[in-house]
């Protein structure tokens, strides 16, 4: 499955390097040539433009396809674990990546570079793929002749190499530099061009060039964001990422001076979206890529499975919560310069408006007010309340590693949070009180009731009530009035983000088994526990933090391949569990909660994921061409 965390950890902005002014882009818009669905498997960005653009090879799943772009038709082409494409400019010939015929299974096993004769006019395989590599290799190109591919070494020490097409010596271009794909020839055969870092910022990258003889690289662009495609096919152009954000992306157009002659804009919107690499169709400055289209849905399920309805969404979110009365939510979304913001609106889906940017990946769970008036969310750098009516935010509360929200003040005009401070060998934890009016008051440092630890990251800490706090996987109960400490469970070693929850009333807390197959329940003075345990066959995903505290206990499980993830409703009494809502084999849950009233669970679930191929015009005017 896709995962909203592997998009938003691309996004961000990077602007051109250098004091040139950037042109006014051109902008042009991606016209689909075909879409696919690509299931629910990680998926690795493969796709190559044969020359001509008539023929379009990619990778869906484990198969190698073609697609006919004359007929609007594709076959499979190849399977048994090939990545990786590039065409030969004559158009006969692949060139693959691929394990070794010996290969063991491990986490990273290396790949080699294969090759695959085709038909030029169809595509289709006239031979047997053949190994050609003997060390490992990433980025194979085909020579202009198609006598030599170079490639990159992979492995510690990186290096550019080059190798007889039908197999032979392979002989070292340069070691060093840190070389990185997509690696590209020049028409004439005689430089090789290719990614490095620029050496300024990880964050920004330099397309370089080596002469295929050997000898020193040589910047050809200044550091851009990313250099998706490096040289164009008539050896004038360089094209490279020089900004991305959550509306789409800008392509710099350099000439080999290193100067930005025209940028191009290619809008998309990364909450229906995210452009893979960028590929040459193979005739002129015609560009191809591909999209993934996620579908996401909203939905909120009533506990007693009387009532259940989608929510208004179209875009992809996170968190959502419902306010007391059901009549609106909170969630974060991505806004446009690729940070997250929160939101808020009715449930019907209006009066929809953005109330604070947060800092990437911080939101966790926005906290309505038990009079449904504030809502009360954390960033790592600060706790924040927003007046539900007016969109208003007010800083209540700093906390640079993290201001948890744990619980409202039952009259609604303060929270609680646990403030983190220190390095990751001195940590300072205390429990705060912060009203809706910004007053930020220290009620207990409770860092010498930790237990001594080489990591002082003990697990966050959550105000039960306005007496005790609990570090979960410690498992310690900390009284914030200056009581004792004690142990309420062992502490859990999950793999994963799994984390025990709480009763609402804070009078018991819910503590995930090892194996993902039960849960047990502990009440807060410890003296009774209860194992609860989930449907044969099942495996726990998460745990809903605030529990209704009368039950049942809300968990949502995972799916499989042939087992369908589901929300559950465990009884506190042990009886037989029952599903509040069972999503299609294939698909996963994103978010879930339960509301503040603790009657209705709120979940997002992503669809099936479609690939969409399409065309970028980035103009038939190029540099003009100038020696470097």
């Amino acid at each position: 499955m896709i995962r909203k965390t592997w998009l938003v950890a691309l996004l961000g902005v990077a602007k051109v390097v250098g004091a040139q002014t950037a042109p006014t882009p051109v902008v042009v818009q991606p016209t689909t040539i075909f879409s696919y669905p690509i299931g629910t498997e990680q998926y690795e960005s493969n796709l190559e433009g044969a020359p001509g653009g008539k023929l379009l090879y990619y990778r869906a799943g484990d198969t190698i396809r073609v697609y006919n772009r004359a007929t609007k038709t594709s076959r499979d082409l190849l399977s048994g674990g090939y990545s990786y494409i590039a065409a030969s400019p004559q158009g006969d010939r692949l060139v693959l990546l691929r394990l070794g015929e010996d290969a063991k299974p491990n986490s990273r096993p290396p790949r080699y570079v294969w090759t695959l004769p085709v038909n030029p006019a169809t595509g289709a395989a006239t031979g047997e793929p053949r190994r050609v590599s003997l060390i490992p290799a990433e980025a194979p190109r085909i020579s202009p002749d198609g006598q030599q591919i170079a490639f990159i070494a992979a492995g510690t020490s990186r290096k550019m190499m080059v190798i007889p097409s039908a197999g032979g010596p392979e002989r070292v271009v340069f070691d060093g530099g840190a070389p990185h794909g997509p690696v590209q020839w020049s028409p004439d055969g005689k430089w090789i061009y290719f990614v490095q870092s620029s050496g300024k910022s990880e964050a920004q990258t330099i397309v370089s060039r080596v002469a295929v003889a050997g000898g020193t690289p040589a910047p050809v662009t200044p550091a851009v964001d990313t250099a998706l495609m490096g040289l164009a096919p008539d050896g004038r152009s360089i094209v490279a990422r020089t900004s991305l954000t959550g509306n789409g992306m800008t392509l710099g157009i350099f000439d080999t001076l290193r100067t930005l002659v025209r940028t191009v804009s290619v809008p998309f919107h990364f909450q229906t979206g995210f452009p893979t690499e960028l590929a040459w169709a193979g005739d002129g400055m015609r560009a191809i890529s591909s999209f993934y289209v996620m579908s996401l849905s909203v939905h909120a399920q009533s506990i007693d499975g009387s009532q259940a309805r989608t929510l208004p969404f179209t875009d992809a979110i996170r968190n959502p919560t419902l306010s007391p009365n059901g009549k609106r939510i909170a969630f974060a979304e991505t806004g446009d310069a690729g940070n997250w913001q929160v939101s808020v609106m009715n449930a019907d889906g209006t009066a929809r408006r953005v109330v604070q940017s947060i800092d990437q990946d911080d939101l966790v769970e926005a906290e309505w007010s038990p009079d449904g008036n504030y809502i009360a969310y954390p960033s790592k750098k600060a706790l924040y309340v927003a007046n539900a009516a007016t969109g208003k935010a007010v800083k209540v509360g700093s906390g640079p590693l993290g201001a948890n929200v744990s619980a409202w003040r039952a009259d609604s005009r303060a929270v609680f949070f646990a403030r983190y401070e220190g390095t990751d060998t001195t940590m300072r934890v205390s429990i705060h009180e912060a009203t809706v009016d910004g007053v930020d008051r220290l009620i207990r440092d409770i860092t010498s009731e930790l237990p001594s630890h080489a990591d002082a990251w003990y697990g966050y800490t959550y105000v039960v009530n306005d007496s005790q706090a609990l570090v979960l996987k410690r498992g310690l109960v900390v009284s914030i009035k200056g009581g004792p400490t004690r142990q309420l469970y062992e502490p859990i070693k999950v793999r994963g983000s799994l984390d025990p929850a709480m009763s609402a009333d804070g009078t018991w807390i819910a503590v995930p088994a090892s194996d993902r197959k039960s849960v047990e329940i502990v009440t807060m003075d410890g003296k009774s526990r209860q194992t609860l345990r989930l449907p044969s066959g099942a495996t726990l995903r998460s745990v809903a933090m605030r529990q209704p505290s009368k039950g049942p206990l809300i968990v949502n499980t995972a799916g499989a391949a042939t087992t369908a993830a589901a929300i559950y409703a465990l009884p506190l009494d042990g009886g037989v569990p029952r599903a509040l809502t069972t999503l299609p084999i294939g698909q996963e849950f994103n978010d879930f909660t339960v509301s503040s009233d603790q009657k209705t669970v709120v979940y997002a679930n992503t669809g099936a994921t479609t690939m969409k191929i399409v065309d970028l015009d980035l103009g038939a005017a190029r540099p003009a061409a100038r020696k470097p």
